[in-house]
């Protein structure tokens, strides 16, 4: 058996969604029966909102929910607990949080003090995010999404200088090329010890999509003892379950053993219709969702003919170790 820690899935928002809808939910592609199935250890729940004028209460709307289901299902899921000797020790699934997009704690419109007081009160009343993403696909108060040409903006960096002092790892997939550049420089320039990870995307040498990443942006993070997110949205990958491995032999081949990891990205496409209407195919049914995770271990240990420790590396030790050296969760 084989441990999984998980960089990204949209429980939280699916919930949020609506109020009828549950944790045991299949559709959601990561329920926690499909997540015990699949033997996942820590999972990440992002806090997924668009930048508009209802993206902090959606935001306090998912914190809400994640609290909610600690106390509904304690014996499912705990919060990430760094000091635990033992996998053995550890809960059955260990679980943090991450904001796919600051919007969802600072709003456009509001003093940049206030949104940073509400991360203050989050982290002091509920969890310390594992991660934050300055900006989703569109252009916000910090920087350029994804699907822009913006880059780092002066509030931007004011927020890299916070995420920096209280070690919280910036995110890099839902960042412009420009932003991303730019987040490298500022780093450097002002000697910020900040991590650096890109929770849940692909190569874009491989699949030219804006989401997946340039290979010198993925240079950077593994040179800086960061961590890529292998994401299983098949738009990311390719027409075949066999990109799933051309993904990963290349981020091996550019030197990032110690950082590849899973950020499988599992959601309900049905909340996404207007940007997903087109799609043919949202995950390979074969890796469609988290229980699959043994069958995708096996696939992948068979194909490229990897050791059980390079398996382990990628399936949850690359995360733990980086929990462990970097951030005081």
């Amino acid at each position: 058996m084989t441990f999984i820690a998980d960089l990204h899935c949209d429980l939280l928002s699916y919930l949020e969604q609506d109020v009828k809808r549950t944790p045991h939910d299949p559709a959601v592609r990561c329920s926690l029966s499909q997540l015990k199935a699949g033997f996942v250890k820590w999972q990440t729940l992002a806090i997924f909102t668009e930048t508009d004028s209802s993206s902090v209460k959606k935001g306090l709307s998912q914190l809400k929910i994640y609290q909610q289901l600690l106390r509904d299902f304690p014996l499912n899921m705990q919060p990430y607990q760094r000091f635990v000797s033992t996998i053995e020790e550890a809960a059955p699934l260990s679980v943090l949080i991450a904001f796919e997009n600051a919007s969802g704690f600072c709003g456009e419109q509001e003093p940049l003090k206030v949104g940073m007081a509400r991360l203050n009160n989050f982290i002091e009343t509920i969890a310390k995010p594992f991660y934050i993403s300055l900006t989703w696909n569109r252009e916000n108060r910090f920087g350029g999404g994804a699907l822009t040409q913006i880059g780092l903006k002066e509030e931007g960096k004011l927020l890299l200088k916070e995420l920096d002092q209280k070690q919280i790892a910036i995110d890099l997939s839902h960042t412009s090329d420009a932003l991303a550049y730019e987040i490298i420089d500022y780093i450097d320039q002002q000697s910020l010890t900040l991590p650096l990870i890109a929770s849940h995307s692909n190569a874009r040498t491989l699949q030219y999509v804006p989401r997946n990443l340039p290979t010198d942006i993925a240079k950077e993070i593994f040179k800086r003892n960061g961590l890529i997110g292998l994401n299983l949205y098949a738009p990311f990958l390719g027409e075949r379950e066999e990109s799933i491995l051309e993904h990963l032999a290349f981020w091996l081949e550019l030197g990032g053993e110690d950082g590849i990891c899973l950020g499988t990205d599992f959601f309900y496409e049905e909340d996404f219709t207007s940007t997903y209407q087109n799609r043919e195919k949202t995950f390979f049914s074969q890796f469609g969702d988290a229980s699959t995770y043994p069958i995708l271990l096996e696939f992948v240990k068979k194909q490229l003919k990897l050791s059980d420790q390079q398996i382990d590396k990628w399936a949850y030790q690359n995360v733990t170790r980086f929990l462990a050296s970097h951030l005081s969760l």
